[in-house]
């Protein structure tokens, strides 16, 4: 009250104060370790570490102040485990293991958490379940008690002294395609308008050969399932429905056949199918054993300052219009370390050969040049990412390109011409579209307030370009018991 300041630890990644004041929790900055120590640091010691590659989130005490809660997961794996523990030792209790994002723990013993859902459309859920308040074992099933479809996040989930109030954030996104019309130059939209116009998940995937039409991606009908709509019209038409769910829609390059990837979850799965342009059964053309990346296709970019490198989708397939066969992009372990391969595939026949590779954990957008001959690659990273690597298939030889004057990259479009590129930027305040020369020189299009871009697809003719536009909003809810 003073105003003084009392160093408490150093280097803490969060701190809990107990029930009664009297003892500090601290999560060590690795998320590795729990220290418990006296109100103000004293007498620190280890409660308990893990093992390499799990981290501990939303540390808590427990009523009573000898057992607390927690989450225990694997770094970057979607589930994790709710587990209590005494702090005067023994085995952690398992409580639940599930895809959990936020819990606290209650005063009365009940354990309220949050679930991000993908399927079959994306929402987060509320959950509540009892804890045995001697052992700080599970005391029942867990009880569904709100699900909000739309929303994609809902943390931190925090709870009042009481135990009466819950608090959170719900974040909830939407995209459209929208068309942007360039002059002759291409250096200035002179027109933009939105074709899609529902509440759901639509992205841009290809446009026609003729330009007429293009190819998308809408959680519309529950699932992400791929569509066909005529500029000009605002009436989709289905391609490829059904329980899974469908990504990268490509018409081939002969006219003959569209290609897609259909994922499965729960494991994760994946499998390229093919179907005739004019209709007709949709065939396998070979199932994937590479690792299926953010196959809800919801993108999130980590805040500036805090870890993270944005949001991946792989596998992830392109049909360049002057090239013979498609392209896929996987990720696939080898000897250990996690690797982008990119491959040129056959659809009718799934013969592949490959044309690239690079560090897998490096990548967060790709695309392969109209002729086949470069694929580009790059990361996104804050106050950087401003870098794209063209390989040669032919020759494999590297070259990066140093993105004058901009930075934070997510994406990455080639031009019509194989000349340049569009990519789109992400920025505080919305994101940025720009025109990239092949010698780093970029012009910027248009700044987007408050909206995020992704998935650039330029027309044919070079005159139009179809992008994902993506709106978020966030509001703080109260709910009562």
């Amino acid at each position: 009250m003073t105003g003084a300041v009392e160093p408490v630890a150093q280097a803490a990644g969060d701190v809990e104060p107990s029930p009664d004041g009297r003892q500090i929790l601290l999560v060590e900055q690795d998320g590795q370790q729990v220290t418990l120590a006296g109100s103000r640091g004293e007498s620190p010691h280890p409660l308990f570490r893990l093992r390499d590659g799990e981290i501990v989130a939303s540390v808590h005490w427990l009523p009573g102040s000898r057992r607390i809660g927690y989450l225990r997961g694997a770094n970057l794996a979607p589930d994790a485990w709710i587990e209590t523990r005494d702090i005067a030792g023994g085995d952690p209790r398992p409580v639940l293991h599930a895809n959990v994002w936020s819990v606290v723990f209650a005063p009365d013993g009940k354990v309220f958490y949050t679930t991000r859902d993908g399927e079959p459309q994306q929402s987060v859920s509320l959950w509540v379940i009892a804890l045995d308040p001697g052992t700080g074992a599970r005391a029942g099933d867990p009880a569904l008690l709100a699900r909000w479809p739309g929303v994609v996040a809902a943390e931190p989930l925090t709870i009042s002294a009481d135990g009466r109030r819950l608090g959170l954030t719900k974040q909830s996104s939407q995209s459209d395609v929208y068309l942007l019309t360039l002059d002759v130059s291409g250096r200035t939209i002179t027109a933009s308008k939105p074709l899609t116009t529902d509440t759901q998940v639509d992205w841009p995937a290809q446009w026609t050969a003729d330009g007429s039409s293009f190819l998308f991606i809408s959680g519309r009908t529950g699932s992400l399932h791929a569509f066909r709509q005529p500029i000009a019209a605002e009436t989709p038409q289905a391609i490829a429905t059904g329980d899974a769910a469908v990504r990268s829609p490509q018409i081939t390059s002969d006219g003959k056949w569209i290609v897609y990837l259909e994922l499965g979850y729960q494991p994760a799965s994946a499998r390229l199918m093919r179907m005739p342009l004019d209709g007709g059964p949709a065939q396998q053309v070979m199932p994937l054993s590479s690792t299926v990346a953010t196959s809800d296709l919801q993108s999130f970019i980590a805040a500036p300052g805090a870890d993270g490198t944005g949001a991946r989708a792989f596998p992830d397939v392109r049909c360049p219009r002057a090239f013979r066969d498609c392209v896929i992009a996987e990720l696939r372990t080898v000897r250990n370390e996690t690797k982008l391969v990119v491959s040129a595939f056959d659809p009718a026949t799934g013969r592949t050969r490959q044309l690239a590779t690079t560090n897998g954990t490096a990548v967060t957008f790709w695309d392969a040049s109209p002729d086949g001959t470069t694929v580009a690659f790059g990361q996104f990273a804050w106050d950087g990412g401003n870098r794209v690597s063209l390989v040669n298939t032919a020759s494999d030889e590297t070259r990066v390109i140093d993105v004058k004057d901009f930075k934070n990259i997510v994406d990455i479009a080639w031009a019509a011409d194989g000349r340049s590129l569009f990519a789109t930027t992400s920025t505080l305040h919305g994101g940025e579209l720009l025109h990239v020369m092949l010698d780093g020189r970029a012009l910027l299009l248009r700044q987007f307030q408050s909206q995020e871009l992704f998935m650039p697809r330029p027309s044919p003719d070079g005159r139009s370009l179809l992008v994902g536009i993506q709106q978020s909003s966030s509001n703080a809810w109260v709910i009562e018991r």
